[in-house]
């Protein structure tokens, strides 16, 4: 099944270009893109300078096919680069005073500060994170980003959120008929990385895995030759020099009945995901290659024979100065010797 979206702009483009807009995929499913045409960041991953854009996605609140209540699920919010243009389009698809549970996927400090922002204007807000990633949000909560000016650094922060662990792969019924599996998906990059599949469709939320930094308002690519580049670069950049932990992630991945994938940047892959998968396994076994080459080149440490003992400086001034003994010997030495005997050692 392929996910047909239609565009649907929230919020007009602030100075810079970014701006947010909501791409319904399915009936109770939107994806919340955030666009920015230019380069966010000064880091490697954004080198080619192609702009980029930020997948989250929300499911409705409603009731399960079981009759339960459920909130509104937010899964992979972006960072605070996107914050003022988010909260005014989620706001848009979601009443503040409704409850909100957040499903942070990726946890670092620019995602804390949205995370702020969201329960500023969402005071019912729960997170769901693996365990690796609950310890990370808690650690870093309370802490503050340097204000040159003050003000808006020194307002209150938020109480933390109540966090729900997840310590292994887990599944919840969401209305629509709908059905989310939480699946841990830690490296060393990102020890509490968490990615999400939608049963229903089919769709994997792939979080870091499979990104492209580049801005487009297509929901998915037409071909996969058009962001292979850009995919491959994201994965140079960031998983390449982890490609052993990334290749557990993709025996995980492989097992799923995907037909299509969504990665937290860039536009999404329905029509040639299992080359993408493909090609992951291809760039990581080479990376691991050169890495084996580059032990094996290296010659092996030699034993550092032992430093001669220093010479008394006394017994032998010469020396102890870093003058050579035939030196020393030399007639213009020994006048100099002798204007300086007084002084035994330099």
């Amino acid at each position: 099944m392929t996910l047909t979206p239609t565009l649907r702009p929230h919020e007009p483009p602030l100075s810079d270009g970014r701006r947010i807009v909501a791409l319904p995929l399915e009936p109770g499913l939107t994806c919340l893109r955030g666009l920015s045409p230019r380069r966010l960041r000064f880091e490697v991953e954004y080198g080619l300078e192609r702009g980029t854009c930020a997948n989250s996605f929300l499911f409705e609140g409603g009731t399960t096919p079981a009759g339960e209540s459920v909130a509104p699920l937010l899964v992979h919010p972006p960072g605070a680069t996107f914050a003022t243009p988010y909260i005014e389009g989620l706001a848009a698809l979601v009443d503040p005073a409704a409850p909100l549970t957040v499903v942070v996927g990726v946890v670092n400090p620019n995602r804390v500060l949205l995370l702020h922002r969201l329960a500023s204007h969402w005071p019912g807000l729960r997170l769901i994170a693996s365990n690796a990633g609950a310890r990370v949000v808690r650690d870093l909560w309370d802490h503050r980003s340097p204000s040159p000016g003050g003000g808006a650094a020194d307002a209150p922060l938020p109480s933390l959120p109540p966090i729900e662990v997840i310590r292994g792969e887990h599944g919840r019924e969401l209305a629509h008929g709908l059905r989310l599996r939480l699946i841990p998906a830690p490296t060393p990059r990102w020890p509490g990385g968490l990615i999400a599949f939608e049963e229903t469709n089919g769709l994997l939320m792939s979080s870091k895995f499979f990104s492209a930094h580049l801005c487009s308002e297509g929901f998915a690519e037409a071909t996969g030759c058009e962001t292979e580049a850009d995919r491959r670069h994201f994965h140079d950049c960031l998983m390449a020099p982890m490609a052993r932990q990334v290749a557990m992630v993709l025996d995980r991945i492989e097992a799923l009945p995907i037909r299509t994938i969504a990665p937290g940047h860039g536009p999404a892959v329905d029509q040639s995901w299992r080359s993408l998968v493909a090609d992951y396994r291809r760039w990581g076994s080479r990376q691991e290659q050169a890495t084996a080459a580059v032990a094996c080149s290296t010659p092996a440490p030699t034993a550092t024979p032992p430093p001669s003992p220093m010479p008394s400086p006394v017994a032998s001034p010469a020396v102890a100065c870093g003058w050579r003994a035939s030196t020393a010997n030399s007639p213009a030495a020994s006048n100099w010797w002798r204007r300086s005997a007084a002084a035994a050692a330099c």
